[in-house]
């Protein structure tokens, strides 16, 4: 089994039309991908990367409203699945590290979401349920239990210089995370922590040291989890490579230092656990009790994969005076672990974290957005109707010599009132109607043989209240278009004499309006609309007023 780390600054930046994110995953040629620094909220997750064909995916996305937090951070596990082999598809999952997430998700009683106890984080001292709570909003861990092992997708705080408050949020992210992982050591479980921890452990590890390098609380803390230090894990890249120099994984863009390899080892792997039975013993049984652990015998190789590195120096120009190009592509160079043979385990579905799960990819309306958007033909196409809640609308097309009943849905609020698609060969349905009454084409396709029921074909839009639009919706498909123009304006002309003869009250002077006609050139030229009788008079009254104010000079309006 292959896993692969990779701080990907941005997860979008990573793809383009030409290459989709199953392109991506598969150069990276690993069963499990971790990805950190994702920069996705969950509301923009789509399936275009959330689900991705041949993997199942987990994904932990920001929830904090800071200021430079919206949208910040991110991980996501990507698992590989394949017919008849699961040992890569994880048995659970969960997001974050201290349960409260989980528990949320699952319900405070309901445990079978639940990877191992929770104990031991929420009751940790000197911290209380929200500030836990802000440790997991950042969306800094994804959690996988894949059978032979537990694995941590993990993206550690970044600070800045002098920055003391993210400095505290780094100590405690690491403090509360410590009692996690022991948590589940105790219980006999092999644990495999991956990701951009931004720290970098020793000196042969960073480019420029630095006098305070060993004093750094954060880095003091790495190294107490390390099992030269007395402590359960072991640096994978270190036990295969101790002594290599200038091993970078991170450089900075601002500089221009990848170009010089001059950066700094912060994305890690690190294992702790028993042995997975790889050992034999003297005896030829497995499970040897001198055996260093899961770290060693059940490994095979740890490296960097210095292919996907932007700035190769036998193909980029060296440093004159200036950059001479954009490095495309993250900041950061994948690592990659591969463990020995495993055993296969039970087929198993996959963990309810999983992102096809989500309700937003799963078609459920999640904003009132999501109302006003047109549906996919396609989508449309694969899905059954539901009569009982939608009404259909009947258009007639001609396909192979006969007329055929088709349900079309609304697309624009002119619909409601009309639609009319006319031609020497083929006319569709005008769809008019009136308040509380069906139009004379309505009772024709009611009684036509080859319509369909009366449920489906006496559908009623309420385009207004007057009458008088009654003739403008008598049109029939065999009328010729002459004939349709003549009645929609003889409809007008008749809506115009109604709206003479009823014209509304002014509500500032309880008199009646008057007609106006728009004579501007647009979309409603020739179009009638109510004013009140008084404006012209109004208007001319301010006007000469302004104006005799001007022509009284500065010394009347002081």
């Amino acid at each position: 089994m292959r896993i692969v780390s990779y701080n990907v600054n941005g997860l979008r930046a990573r793809l383009s039309p030409a290459r989709s994110l199953r392109a991506f995953l598969d150069s990276l040629d690993a069963d499990i991908i971790c990805l950190q620094e994702t920069k996705i909220r969950r509301q923009e997750l789509t399936a275009d990367i959330a689900t991705p064909q041949g993997y199942e995916s987990f994904f932990s996305c920001t929830r904090t409203v800071k200021k430079g937090r919206l949208g910040y951070s991110g991980v996501a596990t990507f698992c590989k699945v394949e017919c008849g082999n699961n040992v890569a598809l994880p048995v659970a999952a969960e997001e974050g590290f201290t349960g409260l997430l989980t528990s949320a998700r699952a319900g405070e009683g309901d445990k079978e979401f639940w990877l191992g106890s929770y104990d031991p984080v929420l009751t940790v001292e000197g911290f209380t349920r929200q500030e836990l709570l802000d440790l997991d909003n950042e969306g800094r861990c994804i959690v996988t239990d894949h059978g032979h092992f537990v694995l941590f997708n993990v993206y550690g705080p970044n600070v800045g210089c002098g920055d003391a408050e993210r400095q505290d949020f780094k100590l405690n992210f690491y403090q509360v995370l410590q009692c996690r992982l022991e948590s589940i050591l105790k219980q006999g479980r092999r644990i495999i922590i991956v990701g951009d921890l931004n720290i970098s452990p020793y000196p042969i590890d960073s480019c420029d040291p630095g006098p305070e390098f060993d004093t750094s609380p954060s880095r003091q803390w790495f190294r107490s989890l390390l099992v030269s230090e007395g402590g359960a894990f072991s640096d994978a890249f270190r036990v295969f490579h101790p002594e290599r120099a200038e091993a970078y994984t991170c450089w900075s863009q601002a500089s221009g230092a990848e170009e010089f390899n001059y950066g700094s080892r912060i994305d890690h792997v690190l294992i702790a656990g028993p042995c997975a039975g790889h050992c034999q013993s003297p005896d030829g049984s497995h499970g040897n009790s001198s055996c260093d652990g899961f770290a060693k015998c059940g490994t095979d190789m740890c490296d960097i994969l210095l292919e996907f590195k932007r700035a190769k120096l036998d193909t980029l120009p060296r440093w004159s005076g200036g950059r001479s190009l954009k490095l495309d592509g993250s900041d950061h160079a994948p690592v990659i672990l591969q463990l020995k043979h495993l055993p296969s385990i039970p087929p198993h579905e996959a963990p309810q974290l999983a992102a096809r799960f989500m309700p937003e990819l799963r078609g459920r309306q999640q904003s009132i957005v999501s109302i006003f958007q047109k549906l996919n033909d396609k989508a449309t196409a694969n899905t059954e109707p539901d009569t009982s809640r939608n009404v259909s609308k009947p258009a007639f097309t001609q396909e192979t010599g006969s007329r055929k009943l088709q349900r079309l849905s609304q697309s624009r609020l002119t619909r409601f009132c009309y639609q009319r698609h006319e031609s020497s060969d083929k006319m569709s349905c005008t769809e008019v109607a009136v308040h509380g009454q069906s139009s004379s084409l309505t009772d024709e396709i009611q009684q036509s043989p080859e319509s369909c029921d009366n449920n489906n074909c006496s559908e009623v839009a309420a385009c207004g209240e007057s009458a008088s639009l009654m003739d403008m919706s008598d049109e029939t498909p065999t009328e010729s278009s002459q004939q349709s123009l003549e009645k929609s304006a003889a409809g007008w002309e008749r809506l115009k004499s109604l709206m003479s003869r009823n014209l509304p009250l002014c509500k500032g002077h309880g008199e009646p309006c008057v007609v106006r006609t728009v004579k501007k050139a647009g979309p409603n030229l020739g179009r009638g609309f109510y004013v009140c009788a008084r404006a012209k008079v109004i208007f001319l009254e301010r006007f000469f007023i302004i104006y005799s104010l001007f022509r009284a000079g500065p010394s009347f309006q002081s």
